[in-house]
């Protein structure tokens, strides 16, 4: 399949898994892996040498899971998940797609979609789209994934706006958000790119570019008083 746009490896993924889940006879625990008493596993899954599914974790199938990954209490992995080496997904998070290598998404963080090797999401995130290599999404960011017109998401391209059936964001290499932030859908944040804590993203973000609120605070005098009245 050729790829013109950046969100077509959404769609390349999803193929690929599909032949990968045909070729999955069965479950596979490899030397080493290991599955607790009260982790619950569903379907097919592939556990490589030295992966763990530690007790409260539930995995559904067709899943594969890399070497030396550790899949943390409370954690959901969704059917169709790629999760690569080296990475530690919990506790209580749901993730739903292909996560590289070295990856870490922590404490109720829910993301679908494709993040790359050395990415890091922190808790309290709602992540949706595709995530270059080394991201780190500050804890409480939200991607919003449906416009609240009905109208199909849009993704901005060279100037050029398409009308796509993708539901999420589009991060480069080395990106980053700071906490609070909120990316409308479609949005595409380039390579070393930063949303600064609280930004509400309604636009495309340049390479090597910070995003960052500027807003006007107003300090008042305070004192136990109040509480007393």
């Amino acid at each position: 399949m050729d790829m013109d746009f950046p969100w077509q490896p959404l769609e390349v993924f999803r193929r690929v898994v599909g032949r990968m889940a045909e070729e999955l006879a069965g479950t596979v625990v490899e030397e080493g892996a290991e599955i607790e008493e009260g982790a619950k596993v569903e379907g097919r899954i592939y556990l490589a040498r030295g992966a763990r599914i530690l007790r409260g974790a539930y995995v559904r199938g067709p899943a594969w899971v890399g070497e030396n990954t550790v899949i943390r209490e409370g954690a959901h992995i969704h059917p169709n998940t790629v999760i690569g080496r080296d990475c530690t997904i919990g506790p209580y998070c749901e993730v739903s797609g292909c996560v590289g290598n070295r990856c870490r998404i922590t404490h109720c963080v829910e993301f679908g979609g494709i993040v790359l090797d050395g990415s890091y999401f922190v808790h309290y995130c709602e992540l949706s789209g595709i995530f270059g290599e080394r991201s780190e999404i500050g804890a409480g960011t939200t991607v919003g994934t449906r416009r609240f017109d009905d109208e199909p998401n849009e993704v901005i391209v060279r100037g050029v706006r398409h009308r796509v059936p993708f539901s999420g964001v589009l991060f480069g290499d080395y990106s980053r958000t700071g906490v609070g932030a909120m990316i409308m859908p479609g949005r595409i944040v380039g390579p070393s790119a930063v949303v600064g804590p609280g930004v509400v993203l309604t636009h495309n973000v340049e390479p090597f570019t910070m995003v960052l609120v500027k807003q006007e605070q107003e300090v008042r005098p305070w004192g136990r008083e109040v509480y007393d009245r």
